[in-house]
């Protein structure tokens, strides 16, 4: 054979070859691969990821009893709408669903404009599809509506009008670089796009890579906070007064991962939160504190509508750590100053004096008493070393100014009279505003004027009134920590934490309502009935090595109990076993109340609702309740069989 046929059945076969490639490029195109979450806009505040989003879907809309409730609001309706179009394109074709199982999805949250929250879902086109199948696969959908397309940056844009209940919607779509992207906001679409041409992404975020490696991967879903964006996205929700402070939390932390837990009742999410310390982050407050056992919930009211707790092992390192990042922050100087005018006031070293007696714990704490206004349902709460070095150190301090003063030591001394046989005594502190200016804005709880002493607790108050209702539901056994579904909730939570929120959301309008724009706060007023079935939600983090520990709870009730509202209203060992009896104290003549318990104790209660005495008889009372002077000496005893 010679060579030029030789090179003939060569060339031959490359054109062959060359002609067979070309093929396999025309139908399947080689495309440039990334990581879907490559494609999330930088200026996301909340980015959700679920491995399973059909699976996901399920739990929420058919399984979940608070999310069910939640998607009568409206925001959340109209996330809720968006989740069940996405879902109805992996119900509605086999191929689709087929194609799409098990994949991962990522959904976005950014804030747009003034006041909107816009979505963007990310996933990435399975390698075996092309984007071309992919639309065909998309234009195969009935919308009730056409599909129109349109090119951005040199990607094609498909925009889906379909009917939503009475209104039209539009929806867009795109896939660029093995990435689908849907969004009903164009403009975040387009964003996504130019997100992918970038070299950088979220991915690369330092803050993002820490928190992305303790993820959870056998949990519902992954939700990513991002700090520096997600106040502006809660600004939305806020009124003006209150929007602009939070705008100022974007020096919370860097980033946080929770992974999302879904029972039937309840929501659980627990994951890391890493605060950076050469960027200043609030949170850095806490390094090197051992969680703490939080027992102030013993000493607040039942009626206590949220709190926020702090849980301090080392007062000093916090004291370095809080002026550091005052310093770092340029507050400083205003800090320090306004100090100054209160140590030549009191002519006393006001911080020296409140680090020596404070141990383990403080917080500010808002309730929802009777006849008290809003501020005076907001108290301040510090725990001491001991109440009688505390309480030696304070009065000295009110000693020194009344003689300052010139005035008398007892006109800042109260005494509460609960009832004949005890009372409380309540002080006023000359100088206001106190907590807040030592530890700052976050004990923001009015002027604070009033302060007395609850066991080892030192709180503060805006009136004297305040104090004694705080007092009076002490002595009556009323606190948080005795009601039963607060114990029942705090089952879910850590025993031990370094911060704590929690909020009893039922109750929340009568304190939080002016917090919230008019236009929310008209619609939940509408929808009142729906918040009666979520029950409480907190917050909890511990300090853990480099990062902090983070616990967010939701739970729902199905029926919503108002707490009675009875004088002689005490907590008794159990439920009462008959009708309270009304007897006459002898020396006094005042009403008082006979009670027997499911466990057989009888309990004398008086006027004021403070246990007079407790003892346990044999048997239950089953006749009525006598009062007789069996020893002839005006003092009366009780006759029952």
């Amino acid at each position: 054979m010679s060579n030029k046929s030789i090179l003939a059945i060569i060339a031959f076969f490359v054109v062959i070859a060359i002609g067979f490639l070309g093929y396999l490029y025309i139908k399947n195109p080689s495309r440039k691969e990334v990581d879907s979450m490559h494609a999330v806009p930088s200026d996301a505040a909340i980015v959700i990821e679920t491995n399973d989003f059909q699976d996901l879907f399920k739990k929420l809309n058919y399984d979940n009893l608070i999310w069910q409730e939640l998607i009568h609001l409206d925001k959340t309706k109209r996330l809720n709408q968006q989740i069940l179009f996405l879902d109805s394109l992996f119900q509605y074709s086999k191929p689709i669903k087929q194609t799409f199982q098990n994949s991962s999805v990522i959904i976005s949250l950014h804030k747009t404009g003034k006041e909107k929250i816009e979505i963007i879902y990310l996933l990435n086109l399975p390698a075996q599809m092309n984007p071309h199948q992919f639309n065909e696969m998309i234009s195969k959908i009935s919308l009730s509506g056409k599909i129109t397309q349109r090119e951005y940056s040199s990607v094609k844009i498909y925009e889906i009008a379909f009917k939503s209940g009475q209104d039209r919607k539009k929806v867009s779509y795109a896939v660029s670089d093995g990435v689908i992207m849907f969004s009903f906001s164009s403009i975040l679409l387009e964003n996504a796009i130019r997100q992918l041409d970038l070299a950088t992404s979220i991915n690369d975020h330092a803050g993002f890579q820490k928190v992305a490696a303790t993820s959870g991967k056998n949990v519902e879903a992954n939700i990513y906070i991002n700090y520096e964006t997600f106040p502006k996205l809660v600004s939305v929700f806020l009124s003006n007064r209150y929007r602009q402070q939070v705008t100022q939390f974007i020096q919370l932390a860097e980033w946080t991962e929770l992974d999302v837990n879904i029972k039937d009742e309840t929501i659980l999410l627990n994951g890391f939160t890493f605060t950076n310390d050469s960027m200043n982050n609030c949170l850095n407050l806490f390094t090197g504190q051992s969680p703490q056992n939080l027992e102030m919930d013993q000493i607040l009211p039942a009626n206590t509508v949220a709190f926020i707790a702090l849980g301090i092992n080392d007062f000093a390192k916090f004291r370095k750590n809080f002026n550091r990042y005052l310093e770092r922050s340029g507050q400083i100087n205003s800090y320090k100053n306004s100090l100054k005018k209160v140590n030549e006031a009191l002519d006393k070293d006001i911080e020296k004096l409140f680090y020596s007696f404070l141990e383990g714990e403080m917080g500010i704490v808002f309730s929802d008493l009777k006849n008290l206004t809003r501020e005076e349902n907001t108290y301040v709460v510090f725990k001491t070393k001991s109440k009688s070095l505390a309480e030696e150190s304070l009065t000295d301090l009110l000693r020194n100014y009344s003689r300052k003063t010139n005035q008398q030591f007892s006109s800042f001394v109260f005494s509460y009279q609960v009832d004949a046989e005890t009372s409380w005594l309540i002080y006023q502190m000359p100088l206001h505003f106190l907590p807040e200016k030592l530890f700052g804005g976050l004990f923001a709880g009015g002027r604070c004027e009033y302060f007395t002493f609850v066991d080892n607790y030192m709180v503060f108050a805006n009136s004297i009134q305040a104090l004694s209702k705080l007092i009076h539901n002490f002595i009556l056994h009323k606190t948080l920590y005795n009601d039963i579904q607060y114990r029942e909730f705090s089952d879910y939570l850590s025993s031990r934490s370094n911060f704590f929120f929690y909020l009893n959301i039922p109750k929340s309008p009568a304190v939080f309502s002016d917090y919230l724009n008019a236009k929310l706060q008209k619609g939940l007023d509408k929808q009142f009935s729906i918040l009666k079935k979520l029950q409480a939600f907190a917050i909890q983090f511990s300090s853990n090595n480099s990062m902090l520990y983070n616990n967010v709870f939701l739970k729902y009730q199905s029926e919503f109990k108002e707490e009675a509202q009875t004088v002689w209203e005490s907590l008794l060992d159990t439920s009462i076993q008959f009708k309270p009896v009304f007897v006459t104290n002898h020396y006094s003549r005042n009403n008082e109340i006979f009670i027997q318990d499911q466990n057989n104790n009888i309990y004398l209660i008086n006027a004021a609702g403070r246990i007079l005495w407790k003892i346990q008889i044999p048997e239950k009372i089953i006749g009525n309740i006598f009062q007789i002077d069996y020893y002839r000496n005006n003092k009366l005893q009780y006759l029952f069989i």
